[in-house]
């Protein structure tokens, strides 16, 4: 969670991971890195920068340690692949950038399970719209996002 500067924070060191705390709540939680000179850094936390520049997505280190720690499967480069084809190679890769947020937020399985019916969709929207690029704005996000906690809550409350 973000938090304002100049806030007073709590560093927790633990053998395995680090905690950041602010009022005694957990901002922010990272694997301990032991290494000289190496680095764990999380994809997520550069999306931001990478939507302002997504050319440098596909080279970056964080997404290169994702891949080498087993969290960008290969179904997504496929799904990266789709993109770019249906939408061009800039804009294909900042919709797979805005795939990684709703991934983080909601879960990588469950969008993954979805993904073909939402390639369709867009397969649909793209032949109606004569090509246009189709945007996951954040109204998008929004109702994916409560449409993944529904699914789970009625998978845990089925009536």
């Amino acid at each position: 969670m973000p938090l304002s500067p100049g806030l007073r924070l709590t560093a927790v060191v633990g053998p395995s991971r680090i905690e950041i705390k602010h009022d005694n709540q957990c901002a922010a939680r990272h694997p301990r890195c032991y290494g000289r000179g190496l680095q764990i850094l999380d994809l997520n936390h550069y999306l931001d920068v990478l939507e302002k520049k997504p050319g440098a997505m596909a080279g970056s280190t964080p997404l290169q340690q994702w891949r080498q720690a087993g969290r960008w499967p290969e179904c997504l480069d496929r799904i990266w692949g789709q993109l770019e084809q249906r939408q061009g190679k800039s804009a294909g890769k900042r919709e797979m950038i805005t795939l990684v947020r709703v991934g983080s937020a909601v879960g990588w399985g469950r969008l993954i399970e979805v993904w073909p019916s939402v390639s369709s969709k867009i397969s649909r929207a793209l032949r109606a719209s004569s090509a246009r690029p189709v945007r996951l704005d954040a109204r998008r996000i929004s109702s994916i996002r409560s449409a993944f906690v529904n699914a789970r809550v009625l998978a845990m409350h089925p009536l």
